[in-house]
């Protein structure tokens, strides 16, 4: 989950830096919010394959607990 969080912290601060965003604070419009929804939900799914790649057993469990994690 580590790797999800900080691949997002480290887009959003490149893509502000970069103005795709709105400055920090402000609201964004539907297309960057749109972008940001698909960026995380790859991050989500690569993280989820981390977690199943380093687990010692049932991996799919692992996957869906760290899911679930995320979501909470």
């Amino acid at each position: 989950m580590l790797a999800g969080i900080i691949l997002t912290m480290v887009t959003d601060i490149v893509l502000h830096a970069m103005g795709v965003f709105s400055p920090w604070g402000e609201p964004n419009g539907d297309g960057p919010l749109l972008l940001a929804t698909a960026y995380r939900t790859i991050y989500g799914v690569l993280a989820s394959y981390i977690i199943a790649r380093l687990a010692p057993d049932r991996p799919m469990l692992h996957a869906l607990v760290g899911g679930f994690i995320a979501l909470s």
